[in-house]
């Protein structure tokens, strides 16, 4: 039998006589409280039921007589049966709604109209909750009409009013129950005291009535007390009664007698003790050995177990920096192959060979895809993803992803749509690339498991607060769906729905992983809600800082207020944004879903001229786009309206289409709120009555060009710190694109030296430079700017080594670019840090792809992409490159014959970075690695790569200067 612990053990540790009074007092408390609950609790919900029974009557009473008063809108007469109410001094307020939720009639207890006639905020509000629940309530339910709210101190009932089983309004009334809720609260301190009294009363009774039954028992405990004292087994104790106590005394009594024959009997056994003794000692002293042993092993194996989690934990750290290492080193050489593929098709080529190359592209870009998602969930296990927090525009983001899918979803058949609500905010503070990668991955995971139908793309958005907005972005599809089991699954590593969808649609089953975690570490969540054979719904739900605008439209949609528009589409959902877009720019919009319906809208006699401009989709069942715009222009009074035709076909069949002469405007789908815009104001409002057929042409080349890009002017002085005089030319070129004046420094005491000089908003630091380098420069200008000055410095590096963003930062720069400086790039760089120096936008303007040069050798076109097109300024960076640079390739063999593989490293990585500037690649890569290998000390390595450099090296030179003797001639 096992001993089993009490339930109290608190209580078996009290006295006998204090269990007694205890056992009596705290039963008589529970029957007393249980008893005052019930009284309590009745007599609440008898008044609840009284008043909701008075107030039901009441507002039934009122809402009948006051069906005339409605009908006739006579609110006067209903303000006199209101007025009844004031015999009634709980009633606080009571009012008669019509239908649309106006107030018709209304009655104020006195102390309410001297404060205002108003409610408490909370009262007013559960008010309106139940006046919207009466006015939804069905005339013809059977159940209860009536809605009620108890409140603190207050009723609030609803009932609606019914005429000819119709509900025509709602009759409301708040009753105030602060008298009888005192009345409740003084019933409990009556019962309250009454129970005090009563448990005081049954604590006096037990103390007496407990005397018989613990008498006997402290006699035994006394007894029981001397006899282990003393050893004297001869004491009896008294017996009095022959109840329970009594057999018990009984009991004890002949157990010292017991106990008194077994001590005769040991004492004869007495003289064997020390042998029973030696051998219990003996047995103990093997246990205890045995014991030693077991702790001893558990020991070793505990630390063995603790070597094998901190080895596992290490591996799993080097598994984690691995992936990240060796994701990042693969996508060097793949960035090199899309390079050259990407240079290949520019070239001329058969059909088939344009075909191999385009499925290298294709296997090309998605191994990046998977090498990205490798690399991120590597950086998210080991802890080294970091979110930025910039201003950006979420609808850009949303659109640029539309774009960038358009082509999928037309090729699939499959109508992509992107709902983004003009009053959702537009700029916010945070992430762009990381929420770009979310909506990218829920966007793309929709394509692929979507045969048929369409993927909406939708943002709802609502300010939190003047600072913060509440983001919601969902992804719906009319796909295959998963199933309720598999659903969480979905988010796991490595996993899809299941093994037979990776076979069917492909991927790592990392993205949707991916995206989850990214969402949580932006605060947010990703869910899913989906039904087998009915798609999935993918919910992005996250709180953002709102952000100043950076740029502004140039586009004016107040203009359009009041032009008609019919929107011609199958699909019902296409149809409802476009709807939504245009009347959120005033647009009076009319719907049509097929040609058939549309012909029919426009022949109508009282409508044939009601319509400024046809939003028609290209592809439809039964009669196409193309079809219906030509029997449109067969309508006399719409020959010349402006047509546009949206379209998920690929550009062959737009350029065909465009041929046709039929419609002023051509967009591609998904429809961007931007794009329709800019659309519809090109073809409308540039338009003052009839276009001609010459103006038509006109408008159809102009209108389906692409949107130039907006670059930011900034008034800003930087300061670029480079010791390389054509990197200086580039960093000056790009920078002065943004509309920056710059200052240029070749070192970094120089560097220093002019920052204290002169007042700059910018500095961009080269980290490897002579005399006096950019980490030391950074380190020496924070510790001398006075507090409160601090100005952004950005860090210029060939390229990204292990450790070298955070050697930068614990420098005191603020960020860190990798050359070549790209104008994507910089202009980030720009934005974050001198947003508010914006001064105006300029276009920019279009760059023709220049010859990358024979075997890709020179890729000038990036070089002249980055100066703004400049060949003058391209010829003064060529010529500053080509006298610097062979000095230092020279001064490679020397330094590397000599072994001074410092030298080595620090002039591999100035070729490096002024190569990559200027588009040399090869030369570039050479470098870099002549430089790695330098750093390892590997002298036969390096004289290899320093062959293969200076080979390189000679062909950059020859294809530049052929480049620039052929423009200069």
């Amino acid at each position: 039998m096992t001993n089993q612990r009490p339930p109290y053990p608190w209580f078996g540790n009290l006295s006998l006589k204090t269990k007694l009074i205890g056992i009596a007092v705290i039963t008589s408390a529970i029957t007393l409280v249980a008893a005052t609950l019930i009284l309590g609790a009745y007599e609440q919900q008898h008044f609840n039921r009284a008043i909701i029974h008075h107030l039901s009557r009441a507002a039934r009473f009122i809402g009948t007589n006051s069906v005339a008063s409605i009908d006739f809108d006579y609110p006067e007469e209903a303000q006199k049966d209101l007025a009844g109410f004031a015999s009634d001094e709980h009633m606080m307020y009571a009012a008669i709604y019509l239908s649309d939720g106006e107030e018709f009639a209304r009655y104020f207890r006195r102390d309410l109209v001297e404060v205002g006639s108003k409610l408490p905020i909370y009262i007013r509000t559960n008010v309106n909750e139940l006046l919207k629940e009466a006015l939804a309530t069905p005339p013809s339910s059977t159940k209860q009409t009536f809605h009620f709210r108890l409140l603190d101190h207050a009723v609030v009932l609803s009932e609606p009013i019914i005429s000819e089983n119709d509900t025509v309004g709602a009759a409301v009334l708040v009753s105030d129950t602060r008298e009888k809720d005192e009345q409740i609260a003084q019933f409990r301190r009556v019962m309250i005291s009454v129970m005090a009294l009563s448990c005081l009363f049954a604590w006096l009774l037990a103390t007496r009535l407990q005397r018989p039954v613990s008498a006997p028992i402290m006699q035994l405990v006394r007894a029981t007390r001397e006899i282990s004292d003393q050893k004297d087994f001869s004491v009896r104790v008294p017996k009095e009664n022959s109840d329970e106590i009594g057999q018990l005394i009984d009991g004890f009594n002949q157990m010292l007698g017991e106990i008194q024959k077994r001590e005769a009997r040991l004492n004869q056994h007495r003289e064997h003790l020390e042998v029973e003794v030696s051998k219990r000692t003996s047995e103990l002293m093997i246990a205890n050995a045995e014991l030693e042993s077991e702790v001893a092993e558990r020991k070793i194996i505990e630390e063995n177990l603790r070597i094998a989690k901190e080895n596992a934990e290490a591996a799993a750290r080097s598994k984690s920096e691995f992936l990240a290492n060796m994701s990042h080193e693969i996508r060097t050489p793949m960035n090199g192959v899309i390079g050259m593929v990407d240079m290949l098709l520019e070239t001329k080529l058969t059909p088939r060979q344009r075909e191999f190359a385009k499925t290298i592209e294709s296997s090309a870009g998605a191994l990046l895809t998977i090498l990205d998602d490798i690399l991120d969930f590597s950086k998210i296990e080991a802890g080294r993803l970091k979110l930025d927090s910039i201003p950006f525009s979420l609808q850009r983001v949303v659109e640029e992803i539309g774009q960038l899918h358009a082509a999928r979803a037309g090729t699939k058949d499959i109508d992509l749509i992107i709902r983004y609500r003009p009053t959702d905010p537009l700029w916010l503070q945070g992430d762009p690339v990381r929420v770009r990668q979310i909506i990218n991955n829920l966007v793309g995971n929709a394509l692929k498991f979507t045969p048929k139908g369409h993927v909406l793309l939708e943002v709802e958005g609502s300010n939190a607060s003047d600072e913060e907005a509440a983001l919601t972005v969902r992804v719906i599809d009319t796909g295959i769906g998963i199933p309720k089991e598999d659903q969480e699954r979905v988010f796991e590593k490595f996993t899809q729905s299941d093994s037979t969808s990776t076979r069917d649609f492909g991927g790592t089953g990392l993205g949707l992983s991916i995206s989850r975690q990214l969402a949580e570490l932006m605060g947010g969540t990703l869910t899913l809600k989906s039904e087998t054979g009915h798609g999935s719904t993918f919910t992005f739900a996250w709180t953002c800082r709102v952000a100043e605008p950076i740029s502004k439209g140039r586009a004016e949609a107040s203009e359009l207020a009041g032009y008609r528009v019919l929107v011609v589409d199958d699909n019902e959902v296409n149809r409802r944004v476009a709807v939504e877009y245009l009347s959120s720019w005033g647009m009076q919009a009319r719907q049509a879903s097929s040609g058939e319906e549309a012909l029919q809208k426009i022949e109508d006699p009282a409508d044939e001229s009601s319509i400024d401009l046809f939003l028609i989709d290209h592809n439809m069942p039964g009669m196409d786009g193309i079809e219906l715009t030509e029997k449109i222009r067969e309508v006399e009074s719409h020959r010349k309206t402006p047509v546009i035709l949206y379209t998920s076909s690929h550009e062959g069949v737009i350029s065909e289409v465009r041929r046709e002469g039929l419609f002023q405007g051509i967009l591609q789908k998904p429809l961007r709120p931007s794009r329709l815009l800019h659309e519809i104001l090109a073809v409308v409002i540039h338009r003052h009555g009839e276009l001609g057929e010459s103006e038509i042409d006109d408008r159809e080349k102009t209108v389906s060009g692409e949107e130039k890009e907006v670059r930011e002017q900034f008034d800003a002085r930087i300061l670029v710190v480079e010791d390389n005089q054509s990197n200086q030319f580039v960093a000056k070129a790009v920078l002065g694109l943004f509309g920056c004046r710059i200052d240029l420094a070749s070192n970094g005491m120089e560097g220093i030296e002019k920052y204290f000089e002169n007042e700059y908003d910018l500095v961009f630091m080269d980290c490897f430079m002579p005399v006096v380098d950019g980490f030391e420069a950074t380190r020496r200008i924070r510790d001398k700017e006075p507090i409160g000055s601090r100005k952004p410095i950005v860090a210029m590096t060939a390229h990204a080594v292990e450790g070298a963003r955070d050697q930068c930062l614990e420098a005191g720069m603020d960020d860190y670019l990798t050359k070549p400086l790209r104008l994507p790039n910089v202009r980030e760089v720009l934005l974050r840090f001198l947003s508010h120096r914006i001064q105006s936008q300029v276009e920019a303007p279009s760059q023709a792809k220049d010859d990358r040069g024979e075997g890709g050798v020179w890729r000038k076109e990036m070089l002249m992409e980055n100066i703004g097109g400049d060949e003058s300024l391209l010829s003064e960076i060529v010529e500053a490159f080509l006298e610097d640079m062979p000095p230092i390739v020279d001064e490679l063999s020397v330094f590397l014959r000599e072994g001074e593989f410092e030298q080595v490293e620090r002039k591999s990585h100035q070729i490096g970075g002024s190569a990559a500037n200027l588009g040399g690649e090869e030369v570039s890569r050479l470098a870099y690695s002549l430089e790695k290998e330098a750093r390892e000390r590997r002298g036969e390595t390096c004289q290899q790569l320093l062959d293969e450099l200076t080979d390189a090296f000679q062909k950059l030179e020859d294809e530049m200067r052929r480049t620039t003797r052929n423009e200069t001639a």
